[in-house]
């Protein structure tokens, strides 16, 4: 038995040892200014708004997170400022429309009827939405418009309502449908009763109409780098690439490229990849390239879905033709918008800190209660000077490593004493067992 309690406080002995070799659990964050390692000074705005923002730089982009979950504004106090950060892409979004509701009816077929004005702005709508009362059912919907209330036309027709739930809550619920753009006035909107159901009589309890409206978003143009014309295989012939850098080899968020070419007319199949060092490419648009001469003071765009990459790559295959002459190229991006409420004293400097790689998401009230638009909108500053490096936190200390990178030759330490430990033990069990086979011979 002793020796077996020998066994096991050797092996928690290498068991303790083990984690040191992984390094230990990481601390938790801490929100000390001490962890964050740039920071770019904050323009206050002039005068008293109620709210300003600015756009985040492309030196934020590189020494902060992906995600850009780590920034954090303080005021010269130490007080830490809530904001908003949007990414002002395109969008388009459905909002209702105000409409009255007239002739509610119920058919001889049991079929329920509505009518609605949707006022004499007479705006574009192309979507509705009908809500029924039951939980069980598959009913035909038909919408008619009109701009007189006297002669209607079919807008929608041979669409259901569905519905249908089991013990853990509804399962299939369509209510909702896009139809062919319309400026009508009326629409009415008849629901019929579900077959499959004796004596179903549907009432109509919503009927919400739609119209889309679309959010230009707001953007940010850089210049890149181009550098110089590599010869390399293309697809399917003799070809060109070029590598495109940002800043100095920084990190951007990217998704269109605009390229200045001094050829007239051209026909080149391409392809545009992710080229980050030590990394595999990876292609994120290709196609065509397509110049005519009445077009020949158009820039070149290429256009794709966002990425953040620190080296692009445009592949060109030549074929038998003349390399294509590219001067320049832009990048474009959607911008990252700050918004904030600017102190009462516009003397106050402003800092935004970023470069934790620790930091969590700040999750402020005040972003979570802005409004999606803003009236009157914030009053734009700026963040520090846009071809300025960050400036390097006086109060930041770099994180310690962990003892087991500090001190490497302790876990050998360890791991071979704890080894030793084991062999012992082992070769005392082997001679007592040995003892006891000698013991039962000679009995």
């Amino acid at each position: 038995m002793r020796r077996l309690n020998m066994v096991i406080l050797a092996l928690a002995l290498l068991g303790s040892a083990v984690p040191a070799v992984r390094g230990q659990p990481p601390d938790s964050a801490t929100e000390s200014l001490s962890a964050w390692q740039w920071y770019h000074e904050v323009q206050i705005p002039e005068g008293e708004p109620a709210l300003a923002d600015f756009l985040l730089t492309p030196s934020v982009f590189d020494r902060a997170q992906p995600t850009l979950h780590d920034l954090r504004l303080y005021n010269a106090r130490g007080r830490e400022v809530p904001f908003s950060l949007r990414i002002r892409r395109r969008q388009n979004e459905q909002r209702p429309l105000k409409a009255n509701v007239f002739n509610r009816a119920i058919n001889p077929d049991r079929s329920a009827e509505i009518s609605l004005d949707l006022g004499e702005a007479r705006v574009e709508h192309n979507l509705i939405e009908v809500a029924t009362t039951g939980r069980e059912f598959r009913r035909a919907l038909r919408v008619e418009s009109s701009d007189d209330e006297m002669k209607w036309s079919t807008l929608l027709e041979g669409k259901h309502l569905l519905h249908f739930e089991d013990v853990q809550g509804p399962k299939v619920d369509v209510r909702k449908f896009h139809y062919t753009p319309s400026r009508f006035r009326y629409l009415r909107v008849r629901v019929s009763p579900y077959a499959g159901v004796a004596d179903d009589a549907p009432a109509i309890t919503a009927a919400t109409v739609y119209h889309s409206v679309q959010t230009p978003g707001e953007f940010v143009t850089q210049q890149a780098n181009l550098q110089a014309r590599e010869p390399v295989p293309g697809d399917g012939g003799p070809g060109s690439a070029w590598l495109i850098t940002f800043g100095n080899n920084e990190l951007a968020p990217c998704e269109s490229l605009t390229f200045n070419v001094g050829d007239d007319e051209f026909v080149r199949p391409y392809r545009l990849e992710i080229a980050n060092p030590g990394e595999p490419r990876q292609i994120i648009a290709q196609g065509e390239l397509r110049r005519r001469t009445r077009d020949k003071h158009k820039p070149l765009v290429i256009s794709f879905q966002e990425v953040t990459a620190r080296r692009l790559r445009l592949v060109v295959t030549d074929y038998r033709n003349p390399p294509l002459h590219l001067t320049g190229v832009q990048y474009t991006a959607p911008a990252r918008q700050i918004i904030f409420e600017p102190p009462a004293d516009t003397d106050e400097a402003l800092k935004l800190y970023f470069g934790n790689p620790k930091a969590q998401e700040p999750g402020y009230d005040f972003a979570s209660n802005l409004p999606k638009t803003i009236d009157p909108p914030p009053v734009r500053t700026t963040l520090g000077n846009a071809d300025a490096e960050p400036q390097e936190n006086p109060k930041y200390v770099i994180p310690p490593k962990p003892w087991s990178e500090r001190w490497p030759w302790v876990v050998y330490v360890v791991l071979g004493a704890t080894s030793l430990v084991l062999l012992g033990v082992l070769g005392a069990l082997g001679r007592e067992a040995i003892a006891r086979h000698d013991a039962a011979e000679t009995t």
